[in-house]
């Protein structure tokens, strides 16, 4: 704290007041920060280079980790967004050396920072309050070198609800060179590595396979969840070069499934590294899944093999056996095949990728519309992230351009002339039935967009009755003594709603 004090320029803190813990084992608590927020005395971008823990020391044994996020904004599909921190139980913070931070407020995808708290209240106390969060010091210019984290493993928790069989389980996550390579740019320093599981953990390690060579192993031997929730492996740092592989083993005793929960299982390895690495601006990453098109396309999507063991020698501790019982073995899934990188100084082929064009000359209506039918999500924070993780040409990426009427509308030459005399008083915001969530306003946004003689002008004219209707000389006398009180919101059988 001392040397972070003396270093840097200030500190802000991101932390809960008074959250109320619920009476539940498991509770994954997010909460976020603009710059304007943070009441910061600076301008412009600053550069993160320290970080350290800020307990509630009565509820300190509720947090069982926490991780923070840099994001353009605290809004639902912030993306992209880049990991700067994991916290466990032993960990007291750290600090960049002097020419390496962390960038932050410098650009638009760097407006928020984002804390994620998994707590942990396993006897369901009640009326449990906490404030917990992390303070960052900073420094008022960027440093030479920016920090990063890479994830390995499966960090989107692909294998959410998949069963883990009883006994003693092993679980390797195969990165392969080609990743690495593809990302970009020269070799990297690995400052630490930060392993992660659940209750039913007993061993971790990540690799680093170079050509057939394995060339540097983390690991913990004996892993304790309600000691660590994660481990800090102690050690000096390391080069990483493209064309390095990557080989993440985590091994279970009496496993159940995978999850979020403090009795399901994960396997993530954090790997915090400078100068950073990104591709079509997201973090460089290689998880497990196909869960970004981008990220497949350079080879960073992990295969998995995954074992029931003998005995306790298969667990491959450095010291040694240890008295744990286990069961028969078999191998569940060969799908992996073994890491065949080839020299880091061969030629490597250029790959050319093209991410998804939706609304590429800019959104023309206002960032902050929520699209209908798409949940909380707005114009900008939909299609940055399909701007950022999606490829062009596929299916998601053609699905995504539907929004492109609505976000950024191209002028019909002869536009649809819906409800032409303006919409009826009170029903600008009335939801049209059969239109996925879309307003009567929402529609007279479509129709500047849509040639009148199209058949999806002539459907939207459908709704004129409910947006626009127009009066008539002899007006249909339904329930003319009008409708019961209590039957004012009654659904209609076979009117859409």
């Amino acid at each position: 704290e001392k040397l972070l004090d003396e270093e840097s320029d200030g500190y802000f803190e991101v932390h809960e007041d008074n959250y109320l813990i619920p009476a539940v084992e498991t509770t994954y608590h997010d909460f976020c920060k603009t710059f304007d927020e943070l009441n910061i005395d600076q301008s412009g971008g600053i550069s993160i280079v320290g970080a350290m823990p800020v307990m509630t020391e009565e509820t300190r044994r509720f947090i069982h980790h926490f991780t923070v996020y840099i994001a353009p904004s605290c809004g639902i599909l912030a993306f992209p967004r880049s990991m700067i921190y994991v916290w466990a139980p032993g960990d007291s913070g750290w600090a960049l050396p002097s020419n390496v931070g962390f960038p932050i407020f410098h650009n638009i995808n760097a407006q928020a920072i984002n804390v994620e708290i998994h707590y942990n209240n396993p006897s369901e106390e009640t009326g449990v309050m906490d404030s917990s969060g992390v303070r960052f010091y900073y420094v008022n210019e960027e440093r030479d070198e920016m920090a990063a984290i890479l994830e390995l493993g499966d960090p989107l928790l692909m294998l959410e609800s998949e069963p883990i069989n009883s006994g003693l389980t092993k679980y390797q996550f195969t990165c392969p060179g080609e990743c690495s390579a593809n990302i970009g740019g020269g070799s990297v320093t690995v400052l630490n590595e930060f392993l992660h599981m659940h209750q039913t953990g007993v061993r971790m390690t990540n690799e680093v396979v170079r050509g057939e060579e394995v060339v540097h192993t983390s690991s913990v031997d004996v892993y304790d969840f309600e000691q660590q929730g994660g481990f800090h492996v102690p050690q000096e740092p390391f080069e990483l070069r493209p064309g390095d592989g990557f080989r993440t083993t985590c091994y279970y005793r009496d496993g159940d499934k995978f999850g979020l929960d403090s009795d399901e299982e994960m396997c993530i390895a954090f790997i915090m590294y400078y100068p950073a690495k990104e591709k079509f601006g997201n973090p460089w990453m290689c998880p497990y899944g196909d869960a970004f098109e981008f990220l497949s396309a350079l080879g960073c999507d992990q295969e998995l093999k995954f074992y029931d063991l003998d005995s306790v020698g298969e667990l491959e501790r450095a010291f040694g056996a240890s008295n744990e019982c286990a069961v028969d073995s078999h191998l569940l899934s060969p799908t992996a095949s073994p890491i065949t990188d080839q020299p880091t100084n061969s030629a490597r082929p250029t790959i050319d990728i093209k991410m998804c064009s939706v609304c590429s000359d800019g959104i023309t209506a206002d960032s902050d519309s929520v699209i209908p039918g798409a949940g909380r999500a707005t114009c900008a924070s939909l299609i940055s992230t399909a701007q950022a993780t999606m490829l062009e040409g596929t299916d998601s990426c053609e699905n995504m351009k539907g929004v492109e009427p609505f976000c950024c509308p191209t002028p019909a030459d002869s536009p649809c002339n819906f409800c032409p005399s303006g919409l009826s008083a009170g029903n600008t915001f009335l939801q049209v039935p059969g239109a996925n969530g879309a307003t009567c306003s929402d529609l007279t946004v479509y129709a500047a967009t849509i040639e009148s003689e199209s058949y999806l002008c002539e459907s939207m004219k459908g709704a004129e009755p409910l947006c626009c209707p127009a009066p008539v000389d002899s007006p249909c006398n339904f329930c003319p003594d009008k409708v019961s009180s209590s039957n004012a919101f009654l659904e209609v059988p076979g009117a859409d709603g």
